[in-house]
């Protein structure tokens, strides 16, 4: 199965049980809603992004220093069979009407106009919106909504997930909370120590493993068996 990803190195344990294309890892790994619509767009060769602004609002053109063109992810896109979209942050970073990948604000970077930059809360109706408009960009490919990690039910990441939960149940799109899955694990394994929760250990990349794998099956094997 050939699938895409629009998300961030959490989900690098699915390259080991699909046959995953170079989407994520060669235009970047976008972390909210609006970011992940205007990935999914330039994919499409549907963006009206200017070919100078793909140098720096996508992660790989500001870590490669180069402009990227749509025509290296159409293909991949195209042949998709399920899209993995992961909504991780409500905090958006807006120039000049399009979305940067966060490490745009960062000085190191070079962006001669950082302080153009625009930060603001998406709202609920806004993300909402935004998970209709993927679902509508990915036409008949099937997708999953993935949710943040977390270790506590409270705060503004939980809510996050929460919501992402109600819109999924409200649209009837599938909804994939890690932290469900990993409910009978000891965090103290899965999680490296960092002071903001960011990423697994190689004992937790396997756990989510085994946890994508039964999720994707169970959920694709309806869509395989209309096939025949």
């Amino acid at each position: 199965m050939k699938v895409t990803i629009f998300g961030s190195c959490r989900q690098d344990s699915i390259h080991q049980l699909f046959s995953v294309n170079n989407i994520q890892h060669q235009l970047s790994f976008p972390h909210y809603s609006k970011e992940i619509i205007q990935c999914i767009e330039f994919c499409k060769n549907t963006s009206k992004i200017p070919s100078n602004l793909t140098r720096w609002m996508f992660r790989s053109g500001i870590l490669g220093k180069t402009p990227l063109k749509s025509e290296q992810f159409q293909d991949d896109f195209d042949e998709t069979e399920l899209v993995i979209i992961e909504i991780a942050s409500r905090i958006s970073y807006e120039y000049n009407g399009y979305y940067a990948h966060h490490i745009l604000t960062e000085e190191k970077y070079g962006f001669p106009e950082r302080e153009k930059i625009v930060q603001r809360l998406l709202t609920d109706e806004d993300i909402e919106a935004d998970v209709l408009r993927i679902r509508e960009l990915c036409g008949s490919k099937p997708f999953i909504v993935v949710s943040h990690i977390y270790t506590r039910k409270s705060g503004k990441r939980y809510e996050l997930v929460e919501l992402l939960r109600r819109i999924c149940l409200r649209h009837v799109i599938p909804f994939f909370d890690p932290m469900e899955h990993l409910s009978k694990e000891d965090p103290e394994k899965l999680f490296k120590k960092e002071d903001v929760l960011a990423h697994y250990t190689d004992y937790g990349h396997m756990c989510i493993k085994s946890a994508y794998k039964e999720f994707i099956e169970n959920m694709m094997t309806p869509i395989k068996g209309n096939e025949y």
